[in-house]
C-alpha cells in the first residue's frame, strides 16, 4: 500500500491516459434502420431491421456540451416549451458528470494531492461511477457488452476510486504515527 503513495503521480497520470483512451471507444450506438436483407456493412446489426453506428465517448460529450447550451440558449429566450428543454438539460448534465473525473484528476495530478480537493475529487468519483453503471447499464441495445468504451471507462473510475481510498487511508496512518 506504500507503493499506492509515493506512486500516486504516475497512476494517476496513467489511469488518465487510459480514461482518455476510453473515450475513443464505442459507448453507445446510433440505431439506423437497415432492412434485414441487407447487411451492416459499417455497422453493428442490432435488432430486427436496425444496425448501430459505434458513437465514441468524445462524441457523446460533444453532443452532451452542444444539447446543453442550445437548451439553455433556448430556455433563455423562451422558444417552445419548457418540459422539453428541462429534460434535455438534465440529460446534459448528468453525462457531463461522467466526464468531471478527467478534470478532478488531472488537477489531483497537477497539484500532487491537493489535500483540500481529495473529498471532492471522491464524490465527483462516486457520481461518475454512479451515473456511468447507470448509462451503461440502461441497454441502449442488446448488444451492450460490445460497447468496451464505456465499460472501460467505468471500470478504470471504480480503480481510481479504490486507489484513492487507498491513498487517503495510508495517509491518515501516517499522520496518525507523527
Amino acid at each position: 500500500m506504500l507503493w499506492i503513495m509515493a506512486h500516486k503521480r504516475a497512476w494517476r497520470f496513467t489511469v488518465l491516459a487510459l480514461l482518455l483512451i476510453a473515450l475513443i471507444g464505442p459507448w453507445a450506438y446510433d440505431k439506423i434502420n437497415v432492412p434485414a436483407q441487407y447487411s451492416c456493412s459499417t455497422s453493428v446489426r442490432l435488432e430486427g431491421d436496425f444496425c448501430g453506428i459505434p458513437l465514441t465517448g468524445g462524441r457523446i460529450f460533444t453532443f452532451a456540451v452542444g444539447a446543453l447550451v442550445g437548451s439553455v440558449g433556448r430556455l433563455i429566450v423562451s422558444e417552445g416549451g419548457i418540459g422539453p428543454e428541462i429534460r434535455n438539460i438534465r440529460a446534459g448534465i448528468l453525462i457531463l458528470i461522467i466526464f468531471l473525473p478527467l478534470l478532478s484528476l488531472l488537477i489531483m495530478t497537477i497539484r500532487n494531492d491537493g489535500r483540500r480537493f481529495r473529498t471532492s475529487h471522491m464524490l465527483i468519483l462516486g457520481a461518475a461511477i454512479g451515473v456511468c453503471a447507470f448509462i451503461a447499464s440502461s441497454g441502449f441495445s442488446r448488444h451492450y457488452w460490445a460497447l468496451w468504451g464505456i465499460w472501460s471507462y467505468f471500470g478504470l473510475l471504480l480503480t481510481v476510486l479504490v486507489l484513492e481510498l487507498l491513498n487517503y487511508r495510508q495517509a491518515r496512518r501516517m499522520k496518525l504515527a507523527d
